[in-house]
C-alpha cells in the first residue's frame, strides 16, 4: 500500500495512520504534519473526523455494512480486542476478517492466518500469511519467519520484517532468540 501524499510505500503499517473517515491510509511521515495543521478535518476526503468512540463505530458499522473490506477488518479489531465500548466477540471478528479478506484485505489476511495458528491449523495460518506477506504486510512476514523450519530462512524472514517495520516488539524479540540460539548463522562474537 501507498501512502497518498508521498507516494512511498507504507512498511511499518503500525506507524501509519488509519482515517476512519474514508478509509485511506498515510505514513508516519506525512500523518503528523498534516494533523497539526487540518482543524479536525481530514486532508484527503475533507469529512469531519469523528471525535468520540461511537461515532467511530457508527462509520466503521455502516461503511462494514456497505462491504469496505477496510472497515470489516478495522471493525473486526474492535471485536477482537474489546475496544471502545464493545465487549470482545470472536465470533463477530472472525466473520469480518473473513469477509475483509474475501477482498483482499492484507490485514484481515495476517489477522486470520493468526487466529488459524491458534487453532493449530498450521497450514491455513501460513496461506494466509502468505497472501498477506505478498501484499507488503510485515507482521505477516515476521510471522512467517516465526514459522519457518530452515534456520537461515527465519532469520532472513525476520530481518526484512524487522528492518521495514519498527514497531513491532514482536520481530524483534524472535530475531532476538535467534541470535541467542545461534540460528542461522548468527552467533556471540
Amino acid at each position: 500500500e501507498e501512502c497518498p501524499i508521498c507516494l512511498e510505500p507504507i512498511f511499518d503499517v503500525k506507524g501509519a495512520a488509519d482515517f476512519i473517515c474514508c478509509g485511506k491510509k498515510t505514513c508516519k511521515g506525512c500523518c503528523e504534519p498534516l494533523m497539526a495543521t487540518t482543524n479536525n478535518i481530514c486532508p484527503l476526503c475533507r469529512q469531519r473526523f469523528p471525535e468520540t468512540d461511537g461515532e467511530t463505530l457508527s462509520i466503521l458499522s455502516s461503511k462494514a455494512a456497505a462491504g469496505k473490506a477496510w472497515a470489516q477488518c478495522g471493525l473486526g479489531v474492535v471485536y477482537d480486542t474489546g475496544t471502545m465500548g464493545l465487549a470482545v466477540d470472536k465470533q463477530k471478528a472472525e466473520s469480518l476478517f473473513r469477509k475483509a479478506a474475501d477482498q483482499g484485505h492484507s490485514n484481515a489476511l495476517s489477522r486470520l492466518g493468526r487466529l488459524e495458528s491458534a487453532r493449530g491449523n498450521y497450514s491455513e495460518a501460513r496461506e494466509l500469511r502468505e497472501a498477506a506477506a505478498s501484499q507488503g504486510h510485515m507482521n505477516a512476514l515476521g510471522y512467517l519467519g516465526a514459522m519457518e523450519e530452515d534456520d537461515m530462512k527465519t532469520v532472513r524472514l525476520l530481518t526484512v520484517s524487522s528492518e521495514l517495520q519498527t514497531s513491532d516488539g514482536f520481530v524483534q524479540q524472535l530475531l532476538a532468540e535467534c541470535f541467542a540460539k545461534g540460528q542461522g548463522g548468527l552467533e556471540f562474537s
